[in-house]
């Protein structure tokens, strides 16, 4: 498998268990960090953030990075790299926010459609430390609102043909995501007999994942 600049997606435990991997052909002049991975994996991800049940979901597998051009199904989205070097990165991409069923929260409360948001990110590498800032901002369809801000640490392992990948993370969101995310309005209220809840901005939540691929 092809060694890559950017780190696999923030599940909490991600495995490709059926999948097709290739790198484009190589040439004098081919950017040794390019390749295509494709495949199915199998991801577990929290019922909603803050949740302590985890729902396993068939999850597509695709990794793609071509010169300045990146896609992930699941994590950086798709989008390009404005400056793009061995060890920096800076980009702007479209990034899928997940949002949760009816059915996963309390009754009453109702769903929040997936969105798509508008993300900037910066991105480095020193000795095998990968770390990544990005800002992600609600933008295309769904309910989501707002912006949130996240900063990861991650250290791949190539081992052979499988990639172990630890990460930490924290994520940073405005009054506007906290409220329509994690808030309680007066319609949700009467609905589902809680109190409300109106949110400010603040830190929402600390991530680890191990990724396995």
């Amino acid at each position: 498998m092809t060694q890559s600049r950017r780190s696999w997606p923030r599940s909490l435990l991600q495995l490709a268990i059926a999948g097709l991997a290739f790198a484009p052909a190589a040439t004098a002049h081919a950017d040794p960090y390019d390749h295509v991975t494709l495949g199915l994996g199998a991801a577990a991800f929290p019922l909603y953030q803050g949740a302590d049940e985890l729902r396993v979901l068939p999850t597509p597998v695709v990794d793609i990075e071509y010169g300045r051009f990146f896609a992930q199904v699941v994590g950086d989205g798709v989008g390009v790299n404005i400056i793009d070097t061995p060890h920096f990165q800076t980009g702007v991409a479209l990034a899928l926010m997940l949002g949760y069923r009816e059915g996963d929260v309390p009754r009453g409360i109702g769903k929040l459609d997936s969105t798509l948001g508008a993300r900037a990110h910066v991105a480095g590498q020193l000795a095998g430390l990968q770390a990544n800032l990005s800002v992600v901002h609600a933008m295309l369809g769904g309910d989501y609102e707002g912006m949130v801000v996240n900063g990861r640490l991650s250290y791949p392992l190539w081992l052979g043909r499988v990639t172990v990948n630890p990460s930490v993370g924290v994520g940073w969101a405005d009054g506007r995501y906290m409220r329509r995310y994690f808030g309680v309005n007066a319609d949700q209220a009467l609905a589902s007999g809680l109190a409300e809840y109106r949110p400010s901005s603040g830190f929402k939540d600390i991530k680890a994942s191990v990724g396995v691929f």
